[in-house]
């Protein structure tokens, strides 16, 4: 059953009566929580690898691939379109049952920690909307109360076994400022008819794929491009230029 959650407390209150639109939906998905912390218990006290985007966030967020461009459980950045398993599916039996669960191709596969006390800034990802073609999802394995996590100014509550999409092509961010440490899983999958079907299933509005993001998010994206010194990321901001006529 799609549920559309919104909740918030003190000051983010009104931004939980805003309507959340694609902006994120939970989907009609649900796992069993006590074989995800079993399957996370088998890898807690693996040699866990410091999430790519370094300027993104402050403190210790971590990351282990479940599928990887190499098959390397410590390779959790992916540009390929048929990435390999890692051995933790070899013995985490109910990741491997997750992944499986979706009738999609799969571009990268990983779980992620935020410890206690840390934060990812806000911060805007390139073409991670499912208008763009990618369907990004969280499941949470274990989480806090305490976590604040915002999708487009809105507030996100994620609990343990739920299956969340969400726009990352919006700015985001999280701060962790409870006790126990945020652990996810995060699959990316190439859009088909099956993930349309979840998506239509779970409340997604198809009818406003066609609308721009909003110029000042687009800027953001820009910026941050620019801090990377890359040639691909040059690429992205001048089409983006073009695209929005900056």
């Amino acid at each position: 059953m799609f549920k559309n959650v919104n909740k918030a407390s003190g000051d983010d209150f009104s931004n939980s009566l805003k309507p959340a639109g694609n902006d994120f939906l939970l989907l009609d998905l649900t796992f069993k929580t006590e074989l995800l912390e079993a399957d996370y218990n088998k890898v807690s006290n693996a040699e866990w690898v410091p999430h790519f985007q370094r300027k993104d966030y402050n403190g210790n967020w971590d990351a282990l691939a479940l599928y990887s461009e190499s098959g390397n459980q410590s390779t959790v950045f992916t540009e390929q379109r048929a990435p390999q398993r890692t051995e933790i599916l070899n013995y985490c039996k109910y990741f491997d049952s997750v992944c499986k669960s979706f009738d999609a191709p799969i571009l990268s596969a990983r779980i992620l920690i935020l410890k206690a006390g840390s934060e990812i800034k806000e911060h805007t990802d390139y073409k991670a909307s499912y208008a763009d073609g990618i369907m990004r999802i969280h499941i949470p394995i274990v989480t806090d109360a305490n976590v604040l996590f915002l999708i487009n100014g809105k507030r996100v509550e994620m609990k343990p076994g739920e299956c969340w999409y969400g726009n990352f092509s919006l700015p985001h961010s999280v701060t962790h400022s409870g006790a126990t440490d945020r652990v996810h899983i995060v699959i990316d999958l190439e859009r088909n008819e099956w993930t349309d079907a979840l998506m239509k299933k779970s409340g997604y509005d198809f009818t406003l794929e066609g609308d721009k993001l909003p110029i000042e998010v687009v800027r953001r994206m820009i910026n941050e491009l620019e801090l990377s010194h890359t040639p691909s990321a040059a690429g992205i901001v001048n089409q983006l230029k073009e695209q929005y006529g900056i």
